[in-house]
């Protein structure tokens, strides 16, 4: 009987499983970073550029543009649409209240022009009856300075006619 025995070092018995290993992890890492790369345009279309679209809207909006809508029909994420619908049902609220607020305004606007006139033609009122009061003092100052004086005159006639009847009073009697 013969008996054969062959030796093979250990890195030539598993080269082959090791050159298999070295093959199957490269392969996994290619469908790894492939996998991630399609993820990531995939998200980009899908999530990220419509959030950045309603943003840009935000941006435009808080500048002042009132009329801009939000993109509901192009978006595939439903999340996003429920966002986008939200963001317009808020811009179409704030467009009412600004209307709200304008029309106030321009009711505030009337209300002081009219305000305004009512105090001017107050004003000019209370000038008239200012100059009429005047007037009256003037008309009563001037009133009092000729009774003052006819109470002086009829004084003075009262002095008189006393002084003639004392006269005549004393050549009858004597």
């Amino acid at each position: 009987k013969w008996l054969v025995i062959v030796s093979i070092s250990n890195s030539e018995m598993f080269k082959q499983r090791n050159s298999f290993l070295f093959y199957i992890v490269l392969f996994s890492l290619i469908i790894l970073l492939l996998s991630s790369y399609i993820y990531s345009i995939i998200s980009n279309k899908i999530i990220i550029k419509p959030i950045l679209d309603l943003t840009d809207v935000a941006g435009r909006i808080a500048k002042g543009d009132m009329n801009l809508k939000a993109d509901e029909v192009n978006v595939k994420s439903n999340e996003v649409v429920s966002l986008a619908k939200a963001f317009n049902s808020m811009t179409g609220q704030l467009n009412n209240t600004a209307e709200g607020f304008k029309k106030n305004n321009e009711i505030l606007v009337e209300i002081i022009n009219k305000a305004k006139e009512i105090i001017m033609n107050l004003n000019s009122s209370s000038k008239e009856i200012e100059a009429a009061a005047q007037e009256q003092t003037s008309g009563s100052n001037e009133q009092a300075s000729g009774i003052t004086e006819v109470s002086a005159t009829l004084e003075e006639l009262t002095i008189t006619a006393k002084q003639i009847t004392k006269n005549v009073g004393e050549l009858v009697y004597s």
